[in-house]
């Protein structure tokens, strides 16, 4: 990142080394890069059970939003 070279470090620096660390079974490294990292994990791992079980149950959830005229 341009901004590291400076002293500016943005919040996603490290963000995927983190994740890679956090595949690979090494959760020390991966909070050490990025505690955000978890997060996006997280979120990985919800759309991948999302995924699952729509799947499978041939159910889906959504959220209908009628728009204003």
């Amino acid at each position: 990142m341009p901004t590291y070279r400076v002293g500016l470090v943005t919040p996603t620096c490290g963000l995927t080394r983190g994740s890679t660390a956090i595949t690979r079974g090494d959760f020390t490294l991966g909070w050490r890069y990025n505690p955000a990292s978890f997060l996006v994990m997280l979120f990985g791992l919800v759309g991948i059970a999302r995924t699952v079980v729509g799947l499978s149950a041939h159910r889906w959830i959504f959220v209908d939003h009628p728009r204003a005229r």
